[in-house]
């Protein structure tokens, strides 16, 4: 089962997060196999957030994260206003290993970095979609 937003028409990337460097909205992952290695950066479109049990919203971002950790992110690419290249904008990320091993994609959770106020998440599967899980608001 793979998660996406409704209506996510973007791409995902999964690797290791490199180091911060002085930009906390801009990150770098690195995907490696067999000797060899893609990179992937991008800005976050937003601070990202997420809520505890308690229903406390926290805001974070990059540093928030350690180097090193295993992330999936969901991403567009669009045309920067300023230089007019091109750049990946991360609107979610997800933790895609912990210290067992690969997190199954049913029970990642998706950590919401877009302006939008709340963005839905569709689970879908080989035999159909899945459950909606809203991600909180800020």
């Amino acid at each position: 089962m793979r998660n996406y937003p409704a209506g996510y028409m973007g791409s995902t990337f999964t690797g290791s997060l490199l180091p911060a460097g002085n930009n906390p909205s801009r990150f770098t992952l690195v995907f490696a196999k067999n000797g060899k290695s893609e990179t992937f950066s991008a800005q976050l479109e937003a601070k990202c957030r997420l809520s505890n049990k308690a229903g406390v919203t926290q805001s974070f971002q990059m540093e928030a994260f350690s180097a090193g950790a295993v992330l999936t992110a969901y991403y567009r690419t669009s045309k920067n206003k300023t230089t007019h290249e091109k750049e990946n904008i991360a609107i979610a990320l997800s933790f895609a290993e912990n210290k067992a091993g690969r997190i199954p994609d049913e029970k990642r959770v998706l950590i919401t970095c877009s302006e939008q106020g709340q963005t839905q998440f569709r689970a879908f599967s080989a035999d159909g979609p899945g459950s909606v899980v809203r991600l909180p608001e800020n």
